[in-house]
Protein backbone atom coordinates (compact mmCIF):
# COMPACT_ATOMS: atom_id res chain seq x y z
CA UNK A 1 0.00 0.00 0.00
CA UNK A 2 2.90 2.41 0.68
CA UNK A 3 4.51 1.80 -2.44
CA UNK A 4 0.93 2.92 -4.46
CA UNK A 5 0.97 6.07 -2.53
CA UNK A 6 4.73 7.12 -3.41
CA UNK A 7 4.02 6.19 -7.26
CA UNK A 8 0.96 8.41 -7.04
CA UNK A 9 3.28 11.17 -5.51
CA UNK A 10 5.88 10.44 -7.99
CA UNK A 11 3.13 10.48 -10.56
CA UNK A 12 1.71 13.85 -8.90
CA UNK A 13 5.34 15.45 -9.11
CA UNK A 14 6.05 14.82 -12.55
CA UNK A 15 2.72 16.42 -13.62
CA UNK A 16 3.21 19.59 -11.78
CA UNK A 17 6.77 20.31 -13.06
CA UNK A 18 5.52 19.86 -16.50
CA UNK A 19 2.21 22.07 -15.77
CA UNK A 20 4.61 24.88 -14.06
CA UNK A 21 6.95 24.17 -17.43
CA UNK A 22 3.99 24.42 -20.10
CA UNK A 23 2.32 27.49 -18.56
CA UNK A 24 6.04 29.31 -18.07
CA UNK A 25 6.38 28.58 -22.20
CA UNK A 26 2.89 29.55 -23.11
CA UNK A 27 3.95 33.28 -20.83
CA UNK A 28 7.23 33.45 -22.68
CA UNK A 29 5.47 33.45 -26.04
CA UNK A 30 2.82 35.86 -25.20
CA UNK A 31 5.59 38.50 -23.80
CA UNK A 32 5.40 37.58 -19.89
CA UNK A 33 9.22 37.19 -19.80
CA UNK A 34 11.26 40.18 -22.13
CA UNK A 35 13.18 38.44 -24.60
CA UNK A 36 16.80 39.69 -25.25
CA UNK A 37 16.83 41.68 -28.90
CA UNK A 38 19.43 41.54 -30.97
CA UNK A 39 21.08 44.47 -31.64
CA UNK A 40 19.99 45.81 -34.71
CA UNK A 41 21.59 48.34 -36.99
CA UNK A 42 25.37 49.87 -37.87
CA UNK A 43 27.66 49.02 -35.25
CA UNK A 44 29.62 52.63 -36.03
CA UNK A 45 32.54 52.97 -36.95
CA UNK A 46 35.52 54.73 -34.87
CA UNK A 47 36.60 58.08 -35.65
CA UNK A 48 38.82 61.50 -34.25
CA UNK A 49 37.62 64.34 -34.35
CA UNK A 50 38.36 67.47 -33.43
CA UNK A 51 35.52 70.41 -32.47
CA UNK A 52 34.29 72.72 -29.81
CA UNK A 53 32.01 71.06 -27.29
CA UNK A 54 27.99 73.13 -27.34
CA UNK A 55 25.58 71.80 -24.48
CA UNK A 56 21.95 72.56 -24.06
CA UNK A 57 20.60 72.33 -21.11
CA UNK A 58 16.72 73.17 -19.93
CA UNK A 59 15.28 75.90 -17.55
CA UNK A 60 15.84 73.64 -14.84
CA UNK A 61 19.38 73.13 -15.72
CA UNK A 62 18.52 69.43 -17.16
CA UNK A 63 20.81 68.69 -20.20
CA UNK A 64 18.98 68.38 -23.41
CA UNK A 65 21.43 67.56 -25.93
CA UNK A 66 25.23 68.05 -26.45
CA UNK A 67 26.86 68.56 -29.96
CA UNK A 68 30.03 68.17 -31.11
CA UNK A 69 31.06 71.23 -33.44
CA UNK A 70 33.31 70.57 -35.83
CA UNK A 71 32.77 73.09 -38.45
CA UNK A 72 29.54 75.10 -39.90
CA UNK A 73 28.36 72.26 -41.89
CA UNK A 74 29.95 69.57 -39.90
CA UNK A 75 28.05 68.85 -36.68
CA UNK A 76 27.91 65.46 -34.39
CA UNK A 77 25.25 64.94 -31.85
CA UNK A 78 26.28 63.39 -28.66
CA UNK A 79 25.24 60.63 -26.80
CA UNK A 80 23.83 61.41 -23.45
CA UNK A 81 25.55 58.49 -21.59
CA UNK A 82 27.84 58.84 -18.52
CA UNK A 83 30.56 59.70 -20.73
CA UNK A 84 28.88 62.31 -23.10
CA UNK A 85 27.23 63.81 -19.96
CA UNK A 86 30.91 64.40 -18.22
CA UNK A 87 32.01 65.91 -21.58
CA UNK A 88 29.37 68.22 -21.80
CA UNK A 89 30.22 69.54 -17.97
CA UNK A 90 33.63 69.37 -17.90
CA UNK A 91 34.04 71.05 -21.86
CA UNK A 92 31.48 73.00 -22.84
CA UNK A 93 32.53 75.79 -24.71
CA UNK A 94 36.27 74.76 -25.46
CA UNK A 95 37.41 72.97 -28.43
CA UNK A 96 38.29 68.86 -27.57
CA UNK A 97 39.56 65.67 -29.51
CA UNK A 98 37.30 62.88 -29.45
CA UNK A 99 37.60 59.78 -29.47
CA UNK A 100 34.80 56.93 -30.37
CA UNK A 101 32.31 55.52 -32.58
CA UNK A 102 30.27 57.24 -35.07
CA UNK A 103 26.67 55.07 -35.59
CA UNK A 104 23.51 55.61 -36.61
CA UNK A 105 20.22 55.45 -34.37
CA UNK A 106 16.79 55.84 -35.41
CA UNK A 107 17.89 57.42 -38.79
CA UNK A 108 20.78 60.00 -36.80
CA UNK A 109 24.21 59.82 -36.53
CA UNK A 110 25.27 60.02 -32.88
CA UNK A 111 28.62 60.20 -31.38
CA UNK A 112 29.61 57.65 -28.60
CA UNK A 113 32.82 59.24 -26.57
CA UNK A 114 35.35 56.89 -25.59
CA UNK A 115 37.70 59.43 -24.92
CA UNK A 116 38.63 63.36 -24.95
CA UNK A 117 40.90 65.62 -23.99
CA UNK A 118 40.96 69.86 -24.53
CA UNK A 119 42.99 70.89 -27.65
CA UNK A 120 44.87 74.29 -26.36
CA UNK A 121 45.51 76.90 -29.23
CA UNK A 122 49.30 76.32 -29.09
CA UNK A 123 48.89 72.58 -29.44
CA UNK A 124 46.55 73.02 -32.53
CA UNK A 125 49.34 76.20 -34.07
CA UNK A 126 52.08 73.62 -33.32
CA UNK A 127 50.76 70.15 -35.19
CA UNK A 128 48.69 72.23 -37.89
CA UNK A 129 45.64 71.26 -36.15
CA UNK A 130 45.71 68.26 -35.04
CA UNK A 131 46.26 66.92 -31.91
CA UNK A 132 49.23 65.48 -30.41
CA UNK A 133 48.89 62.13 -28.84
CA UNK A 134 49.21 62.30 -25.52
CA UNK A 135 52.21 61.43 -23.76
CA UNK A 136 53.97 62.42 -27.03
CA UNK A 137 57.48 63.30 -26.22
CA UNK A 138 59.34 65.10 -28.67
CA UNK A 139 62.24 63.82 -30.61
CA UNK A 140 65.75 64.89 -29.70
CA UNK A 141 65.20 66.65 -26.50
CA UNK A 142 66.55 64.09 -24.48
CA UNK A 143 70.26 64.20 -26.07
CA UNK A 144 72.84 66.23 -24.59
Amino acid sequence: MERKSTRTFVHLLIWAVAGVMAINAVAAEEGGQPKKKKKEGDPGKKVTLVGTVKAVKDEEGKLKSITLVVSEKEKYNVAKNPKGQKLAEEMNGKKVEVKGVLAKQKEKEILRVNSYKEVKAEEEADTGGAAPEENEEAPGLDEP
